[in-house]
């Protein structure tokens, strides 16, 4: 049996159990769904921001407070005047263009929480796939580090019994036996790098552990124009432009007047009652010079920021394209390199066994073969993450 052949199995380090949490863990990782986890980040990201204190209702049917107005006329001749008093109620409906206007912008306003919260739904997916596979990463690295650790360990035993033996110098041991040190503070270094990213975890997810896997859409790619951020600003265009037609409309409310007048004279009193309409006479949209300043002001500022909204999202999306291919085409050399690496470490230790190298270059040797192996694994990582990173920048939630 070669010297360092050891039969591969996962390792496990127990870690430290987390001190304190910023808000209660829901469960392991392994027992929750995708969909639980995306939830849970939502509702930690999620802050109350600024508040509306008052119970405000909207008008269902008028377009302003009813008003109610008392006159009472004195006469200064009571022989030939008269006394009246009258008592008028006015009432406003908001006219058939109104009550559409505000059907839409209720729709408008139901759209545009629902676009907010797909942008806090793939904020959260941000956070997740950073997580995720940062703490994949430092898996990884952390079991490459175990691994170097066992072998420099097999090796300080055998070389410790050609020393013995008379076959090794004293000085071959000593060597293997600070590579040793060396790779166990690699592996202390590794673990307190991971702990404290699951603390990290808990904190924004409420979960306990990372999952084992992390399932990226596979649908087509979505086009930039469905990506939240440029739907928003679309919508907030259509939601300034209702609002200025609500404020046009605001002057051209039905009107209704009801009024009671009870007339004392010298020679008899009356009671009369009376009802008026009023209705707009002008049909046009028409705004003021200000009004039509400040919405021009506001149409220019809305697409200046969805111009750079869209070369943003065109420039992530092209470089996330970018380093996915090129991580392809790295993955496919550190693979090749991988699979060439067991034959080379089963030959080096057929040299280090027949004396043909010394134990230093031996060392150097073998890890630069193990790190071929390691260079594998994390490029898969990498193009994986690249591929959470192209469905982020297009807006793709988890």
């Amino acid at each position: 049996m070669s010297l360092l052949r050891a039969t591969s199995g996962k390792l496990f380090f127990s870690l430290l159990a987390s001190t304190f949490f910023l808000l209660s863990p829901l469960a392991k990782g392994d027992n929750l769904s995708q969909q639980t986890l995306l939830e849970s980040v939502v509702e930690r990201l999620k802050t109350d921001g600024l508040l509306i204190d008052t119970d405000f209702s909207q008008r269902q049917w008028l377009s302003a407070t009813p008003r109610l107005s008392l006159m009472h006329w004195q006469t200064n001749d009571d022989a030939i005047g008269s006394n009246e008093t009258e008592l008028v109620l006015e009432l406003e409906f908001l006219s058939p263009a109104q009550r559409k206007l505000i059907n839409n912008s209720e729709k408008l306003v139901e759209r545009y929480q629902q676009l907010q919260q797909r942008q806090l739904e793939l904020t959260a997916s941000g956070v997740i796939r950073e997580l995720f596979w940062q703490a994949k990463r430092l898996q990884a690295e952390l079991a490459y580090a175990e691994k170097v650790t066992t072998q420099l360990h097999q090796l300080q035993r055998q070389t410790q019994s050609l020393v013995e033996a008379g076959e090794r110098p004293a000085y071959a041991g000593i060597i293997v036996k600070q590579q040793h040190q060396r790779a166990l503070s690699q592996v202390a270094e590794k673990q307190i790098a991971l702990q404290q990213l699951e603390r990290v975890w808990q904190q924004l997810t409420g979960v306990n552990n990372v999952p084992q896997s992390l399932q990226e859409s596979v649908r087509p790619h979505a086009s930039k124009a469905a990506h939240p951020a440029l739907q928003t600003l679309q919508l907030q265009w259509q939601l300034a432009l209702n609002a200025t037609q609500q404020t046009v409309a605001v002057e051209k409310s039905w009107g209704i007047n009801a009024g009671y007048k009870y007339i004392d004279a010298p020679s008899q009193s009356e009671n009369q009652w009376g009802l008026g309409f009023s209705l707009p006479l002008d049909f046009s949209q028409s705004l003021n010079a200000s009004e039509l300043v400040a919405l021009q002001q506001q149409q220019s500022e809305l697409n200046q920021s969805l111009r750079q909204t869209q070369i943003r999202l065109e420039l992530n999306i092209a470089n996330a394209q970018s380093q996915l291919e090129q991580l392809k085409q790295k993955h496919q050399t550190d693979r090749q390199n991988a699979e060439l690496s067991d034959n080379a470490i089963e030959q080096l230790d057929n040299l280090y066994q027949q004396g043909q190298i010394d134990t230093r270059l031996y060392i150097e040797r073998l890890l630069e073969q193990l790190s071929y192996q390691q260079a594998a694994q994390l490029s898969q990582i990498e193009l994986q993450l690249a591929n959470a990173l192209l469905n982020q920048a297009q807006g793709m939630t988890l």
